[in-house]
């Protein structure tokens, strides 16, 4: 509820900002300069208010289920279920996974088919960014869980699809092979 309200006050704030500086004419927009930098303060503290939200409903969710996870420095929480023995990819390495991605409340999102892991290169944006640094964590053969905080999945909008836009992103994943692009 309270992110709701921070939210709408945010987009609130960028709407009438919007529009009291449309309304005013050419001459007016010069006799007042706009303070850009408190308005880009007050968006930076939105921002981490949003942010630090985010955080403690995952912190809650690890905590309800008492998973033992590791965290990214940018916030990708991760924890191997199962240790692979193979490769550890990197950036340009190319990745085969089986995975199920749940939205936080448990909702089924998408999912690999059936003997046909979904294939793509690491690093060039064709998977979210969480998803790319929780697999770096992970050797080949390993399963893990990895929750994805929204400014590392589909951020503010969404896929347009099935993830609605400020979802923090569960993915239960297998790294089934790594091909190093040497």
């Amino acid at each position: 509820m309270k992110k709701k309200l921070i939210q709408s006050l945010y987009y609130l704030f960028i709407i009438h900002y919007s529009l009291f500086s449309a309304c005013k004419s050419g001459n007016e927009r010069h006799q007042q300069p706009v303070n850009t930098d408190s308005i880009k303060e007050r968006l930076i503290n939105v921002n981490k208010v949003m942010v630090d939200n985010e955080s403690a409903r995952i912190a809650d969710f690890i905590k309800r289920h008492a998973w033992k996870m590791d965290s990214t420095k940018t916030g990708v929480r991760y924890w191997i279920v199962n240790e692979g023995k193979g490769a550890l990819p990197k950036a340009n390495d190319k990745v085969k996974i089986n995975y199920r991605l749940f939205l936080l409340d448990g909702t089924l999102a998408y999912e690999s088919e059936k003997d046909k892991p979904l294939e793509f290169t690491l690093g060039r944006g064709e998977s979210t960014a969480g998803l790319e640094e929780g697999l770096m964590k992970m050797h080949s053969g390993s399963k893990a869980w990895l929750i994805v905080p929204k400014y590392l999945g589909y951020g503010m909008t969404g896929d347009g699809k099935k993830i609605p836009g400020n979802s923090t992103l569960l993915y239960d994943v297998e790294l089934k092979e790594v091909i190093s692009n040497k």
